[in-house]
């Protein structure tokens, strides 16, 4: 039930031949999808990082400049530890993205430059505006693509500040060594916070239902073009549509798992049946065995009577012979049977001449 929600294996990258990486602040694209890049990197896919703002925050505008400046910096040092080429800098005001209109049209324009396959961009779950701006532009080229009659890329949506309810889980064990060394490439901001701990962390949790053997994992959501809805209908937002998708994929998941269920049960019902059945008549196998061995019983309880009998007879037969045998031999040995022996020799005598 659970893998309805979440991948229980690992998940491959989508093909692609040319990826667009969109970073909504410089390195969002390294703690974000690094290990993905350095994979795709690997597979020798062209790949085009665009980054949204100058990342200079809340600083003051003359101090924006040199933020900006090191942002840029680190960000190509990051990506040239991965072998991917420099990025291309928009340089955007910090925490204005939602407000900058055109920018679905600028992503749109990337995509048609590049002939792009694959859009990685923020998920979602985001929680900084800018991310989630990210998101919606994202969304929104792919829809003014789709409304055009262009080929529409695929979308990948990465985490970096929170984490979001993925269908794909990609193992970067591989390549950890790579992007952790990437991360470490931006000193200006492990100043502020201890970013690569976090993102190991959150790299770590992601192969809590994977195989032993993964160590890190990037989680992502994968939009297909199919699913793209257009933003002209009414009410559309591409947060609630995307949460629907994910329901309706669990629901279709549950579906299926529950038709591989009742498939299971009806084969274990007939087994059931058939067990039963055959329970059934080794029972009456048993009944008859049973009546039989109780007959067989009556009659060698039957024929134990008649030995008895049998044996009551001979013995008093064996007593009668006895006393006659004694009879016998008292008369034989008697006086009278011995006086009267001529007698009897007489008598046969005379019996013998008639």
């Amino acid at each position: 039930m659970e893998d309805w929600y979440l991948p229980y294996s690992p998940s491959s990258l989508p093909v692609a031949q040319n990826v667009l990486v969109l970073a909504p602040h410089p390195d969002d694209e390294i703690f974000g999808c690094g290990g993905c890049l350095a994979l795709y990197r690997r597979a020798g896919v062209n790949i085009h990082v665009y980054v949204l703002s100058d990342g200079a925050g809340y600083a003051e505008a003359e101090d924006r400049v040199e933020i900006y400046l090191t942002r840029q910096a680190e960000t190509n040092a990051a990506l040239a530890s991965l072998g991917i080429g420099p990025a291309v800098f928009e340089g955007l005001a910090d925490r204005s993205l939602a407000a900058q209109a055109e920018l679905s049209s600028l992503i749109a324009e990337k995509v048609r430059q590049h002939q792009v396959d694959v859009i990685l961009a923020p998920s979602m779950w985001e929680i900084h505006p800018d991310h989630l701006a990210t998101f919606r532009a994202a969304w929104s080229a792919a829809t003014e693509l789709l409304r055009a009659g262009e080929p529409v890329p695929t979308l990948l949506l990465y985490e970096v500040g929170a984490p979001q309810c993925a269908n794909l889980l990609v193992d970067i064990t591989q390549v950890w060594s790579e992007k952790q060394s990437a991360m470490l490439l931006f000193p200006s901001q492990l100043a502020h916070q201890d970013y690569t701990r976090h993102i190991q962390a959150l790299n770590t949790y992601r192969t809590y239902t994977l195989p032993a053997s993964v160590r890190f994992a990037e989680a992502l959501s994968l939009v297909t073009p199919d699913q793209i809805a257009s933003a002209d209908e009414p009410g559309f937002d591409p947060i609630h549509h995307m949460m629907k998708v994910r329901m309706d994929s669990a629901m279709i998941a549950a579906e299926e798992d529950n038709s591989v269920l009742q498939s299971a049960l009806g084969k274990r019902t007939e087994e059931l049946l058939r067990r039963t059945a055959e329970a059934q008549r080794a029972e009456t196998a048993f009944d008859l065995a049973t009546s039989r061995a109780e007959a067989i019983t009556r009659q060698l309880d039957e024929a134990g009577l008649y030995q008895q009998r049998l044996c009551s007879q001979l013995a008093e037969a064996q007593r009668d012979r006895d006393e006659a045998r004694q009879r016998l031999e008292m008369t034989l040995n008697s006086r009278a049977w011995r006086l009267t022996a001529p007698l009897r020799w007489l008598s046969r005598m005379l019996r013998s001449f008639r």
